[in-house]
């Protein structure tokens, strides 16, 4: 597994996980925690996927 994306809070890491799914790429988030202390959320793909995935991600910024 690979970080492909940090995100600025929970709500946009599910939506990233949301998105990288719905195109088949089995995408989790890391680190979702509510606590202002945690780290950032991040969402990580299966090492194979990390082309697409940063493909997809460009192609939405």
């Amino acid at each position: 597994m690979k970080q492909v994306y940090i995100a600025s809070g929970p709500a946009d890491a599910e939506f990233i996980r949301a998105l990288l799914r719905a195109e088949g790429i089995g995408a989790v988030v890391q680190g979702d925690s509510a606590l202002p202390s945690a780290p950032l959320p991040s969402v990580w793909v299966p090492d194979e996927d990390v082309p697409r995935a940063r493909e997809l991600l460009d192609d939405s910024a």
